[in-house]
């Protein structure tokens, strides 16, 4: 099957540079610009979805609903494809979270895999939860939007590319931006990564803000 998976469009807390996790900021005026662009982008393709999946979080909801709107199909919504949990460092900002645990944020940036964050979740948490869901989605049918978070875009672009999970921070997906897979007999293969021609003149956050 056909697999597009799409990052959310940028949130308010984006903006901020805070870490949302499980939180639930809205989408921001550029995000909601990404939403339908995008949207519009998927509808104009030569093979539209059959439906949309999308993490229930108010940020790929929003994005997600302009996406099943304007392809005229359902929209799933499933908590697995919810963002990693990031526990106590959910709504602080980066240099809040440097602060008050420095050795923690070291380690995340140098051995992601390592780390749980605090009343929190791992990589394989989500890993695994991913993979629940996949096992689930062809059953859905093809081909399937998948609207989730930057850290299980993450996850499957490694997966589909026979990456390791050292070269997580390397890659860097845009809010809105679309990562194509073919996924056969359970394994996922990349196809493309972070399509993001429909964000073209001015529609692209700054990643640099974002916290992670």
């Amino acid at each position: 099957m056909k697999l597009l998976l799409v990052r959310h469009g940028e949130s308010q807390w984006n903006i901020e540079g805070r870490f949302q996790g499980w939180q639930d900021p809205p989408l921001s005026t550029l995000g909601r610009r990404q939403a339908a662009a995008v949207a519009a982008r998927l509808a104009d393709g030569v093979q539209r979805p059959v439906a949309v999946a999308s993490s229930p979080l108010q940020r790929a909801r929003d994005t997600a609903a302009a996406i099943a709107e304007a392809c005229r199909v359902p929209l799933i919504l499933d908590t697995r494809l919810r963002e990693i949990c990031h526990g106590e460092w959910e709504g602080l900002l980066r240099a809040e979270v440097e602060r008050r645990w420095p050795d923690l944020l070291a380690l995340w940036r140098r051995d992601p895999a390592a780390v749980r964050f605090p009343g929190g979740e791992t990589l394989e948490d989500v890993r695994a939860r991913w993979h629940d869901f996949l096992t689930a989605a062809p059953e859905l049918g093809s081909p399937l939007v998948v609207v989730t978070h930057d850290v299980i875009v993450r996850l499957a672009c490694l997966e589909g590319s026979q990456r390791t999970i050292g070269d997580f921070f390397s890659l860097k997906g845009d809010n809105g931006g679309i990562s194509e897979f073919a996924f056969v007999h359970g394994r996922l293969r990349l196809v493309r990564f972070n399509d993001s021609r429909h964000l073209e003149n001015g529609l692209k956050a700054d990643l640099g803000r974002q916290a992670l």
